[in-house]
């Protein structure tokens, strides 16, 4: 499946038209140079060119630098992220194991990077995917969200209850569809859900709802299984309690979205992987990652 990427570009040079290529440096996975098109002078184009087959969805720091044909240079950073919620021909089963078939592993979102992982105690470090990754898999329908999250850690540790989850081992997300923006920065407010298994079983928590949506979670289900050095944490949210009442969910729509693995290994919360960001080190919406919802197939 191959991306195309698309930037605004603005030229403060008013006496032409000039061609821009875009050099891309990190992530190794798209390093090359790109033919973007044709900066038009003195405003702002959307330039756009292809860029190579990925194997997984994953989030970035793009580091690049576009040149013009005057010669003129101008480097940049941007976080950028891949992903996709594939149609769900069938509603996979919320029993916490991932059967054959079931999700669409077209869509594995991989987080697997030490750039990926927050620690929270000075002098401790993420030693490998042995100790803390996941893969996600997202799919919707007309009615439901649907989400697993197959998790590599190696301790197992959750003695919390309630919304006091996140301490301990556990699936933390956020969502956003109305992702507003103002004077340049992104507003709006957005849902956050938590899963785990607890001393009590499994539990499903709210943390907060965007604008305009419930925080009722009582038709949402989710199941968690542990085994071996292995955590599978899928969950099932009807529209209704995910995104505002009136909100149209249809193929094409992107909603912001934003995943993290809380890790803690007997003492206490350690920190966590995450794939896009916003809801860990602090709460901002417009480190949300975007996914969109691909039409039934």
């Amino acid at each position: 499946r191959r991306w195309k990427m698309e930037l605004d570009v603005t030229s403060n040079f008013h006496t032409s038209d000039m061609k821009a290529t875009v050099e891309i440096k990190e992530p190794k996975a798209l390093r090359g140079r790109y033919n973007a098109g044709v900066a038009k002078k003195g405003g702002t184009t959307k330039m756009s060119f292809h860029i190579p087959e990925i194997s997984g969805f994953t989030s970035y720091k793009l580091k690049a630098v576009m040149e013009l044909s005057n010669g003129y240079k101008q480097e940049f950073e941007l976080p950028i992220d891949f992903a996709l919620a594939f149609y769900a021909d069938k509603a996979p089963e919320i029993d916490g194991v991932l059967n054959e078939g079931e999700w669409n592993k077209e869509g594995r979102i991989i987080s697997n990077r030490e750039d990926q992982v927050y620690l929270l105690k000075n002098g401790d470090k993420w030693k490998s995917d042995k100790d803390l990754s996941a893969d996600t898999y997202i799919m919707w329908d007309e009615e439901n969200l649907y989400i697993a999250c197959a998790v590599t850690d190696n301790v197992f540790s959750c003695n919390y209850k309630g919304t006091s989850i996140w301490q301990g081992d556990s699936l933390q997300f956020g969502l956003a569809f109305a992702r507003e923006t103002k004077d340049g920065a992104v507003t709006a407010t957005f849902t956050e859900v938590g899963t785990a298994l607890t001393p009590d079983g499994v539990e499903l928590v709210k943390y907060s709802s965007e604008s305009g949506t419930t925080m009722d979670v009582k038709e949402s289900k989710s199941a968690v299984t542990r085994n071996g050095n292995k955590t599978v944490y899928e969950v099932c949210m009807p529209w209704s309690e995910a995104v505002p009442a009136g909100a149209e969910i249809k193929p094409n729509v992107e909603i912001g979205y934003s995943m993290l693995v809380n890790d803690n290994d007997k003492s206490g919360r350690r920190g966590w992987i995450e794939f896009g960001s916003g809801i860990g080190v602090y709460k901002a919406v417009n480190e949300f990652a975007r996914i969109r919802l691909v039409p039934k197939q």
